[in-house]
């Protein structure tokens, strides 16, 4: 939480020095956003790396349905019924995960497509 409150209070004062710069020499606007955006892109970038990894070695690996097959299912499904309803049906997808973080990918593509 210390590194986020320094990093938010951080970007404040470089956004206020921004927008001072800019007040100060209006025709400065575009050499201002050509050297920053270049370092947000790379942020970006690494964050839909990142993202792809993680969803990528969690969709591999599957530990939840692991665990729930192989520790919870022997104390909860008593009877061989419960046992084939367990393994033959398959679980939803969870959209208030999934939903988010493909929104999240949207914007910011959308908004890099527009500044580019």
């Amino acid at each position: 939480m210390l590194v986020s409150l320094k990093s938010g209070s951080l970007c404040a004062w470089q956004a206020n020095a921004s927008v001072e710069e800019i007040w100060d020499d209006p025709a400065q606007t575009p050499k201002l956003l050509a050297d920053n955006l270049p370092t947000a892109s790379t942020f970006y970038l690494s964050f839909f790396i990142l993202q792809g990894i993680a969803v990528t070695a969690s969709t591999i690996f599957q530990i939840a349905p692991f665990l729930i097959f192989n520790i919870v299912s022997p104390f909860l499904d008593t009877t061989p019924r419960r046992k084939f309803e367990r393994f033959v049906t398959l679980t939803g997808l969870s959209w208030g995960d999934t939903y988010p973080k493909f929104t999240l990918f949207a914007v910011i593509g959308k908004f890099h497509r527009f500044t580019h």
